[in-house]
């Protein structure tokens, strides 16, 4: 099986390619990730970019780097200057064996990576969702994405503000429907 580390840079590419795709005034939009906007969730990538990539390289995160408008001018640029940034990060030798200081304290660098997989497979449907992407999801990734989902909740209980009440998916749902419904959002969401 592929490195988790690769695993979450297909991630992050994958959701690069859909803000790539996105039209100014679709920042806008409403998202399945219902206390936020297209802007709010381009941004709150961004920013878990930096603070990945700050864990990764073994510097504290300062909570108030989420305070920061990271889009600024262009959500394309900013993604991706972070995402070349995090690519650096991970290749550093033994950088997932290491403990990461993330704002909910030392977590080890192979969990950190875990978590980070769900974070931008997940907020990628949002944004695919909201602006209507032409991009192709990659079950594979949802399905890992999916299964970490899963092992966080049996390790940890499902966490007011991480994870929102499981949804019942649809009959004959898909990965990335499966993966909307475990974490709480309508998986046949129309926005």
């Amino acid at each position: 099986m592929e490195p988790s580390s690769k695993i979450l840079l297909r991630a992050v590419d994958q959701t690069g390619k859909i803000v790539s795709t996105m039209g100014y005034g679709q920042l806008k939009l409403t998202t399945p990730c219902t206390e936020w906007n297209v802007r709010d969730v381009v941004n709150h990538l961004i920013s878990s970019l930096y603070m990945f990539s700050q864990a990764a390289m073994g510097a504290p995160f300062n909570m108030e780097e989420f305070g920061v408008d990271r889009v600024k001018y262009d959500a394309v640029v900013s993604y991706g200057q972070e995402s070349a940034k995090l690519k650096i990060a991970l290749g550093r030798s033994g950088v997932l064996e290491q403990e990461w200081l993330l704002p909910f304290g030392e977590t080890p660098g192979s969990l950190a990576v875990d978590i980070a997989i769900i974070e931008f497979v997940a907020h990628g449907w949002d944004l695919a969702k909201s602006t209507t992407s032409s991009v192709p999801l990659d079950p594979e990734l949802s399905e890992v994405a999916l299964t970490n989902a899963r092992e966080l909740v049996s390790q940890f209980g499902r966490q007011e503000g991480v994870f929102g009440p499981e949804v019942a998916p649809p009959e004959g749902a898909d990965v990335h429907q499966r993966l909307a419904a475990f974490l709480g959002r309508d998986p046949l969401i129309v926005l």
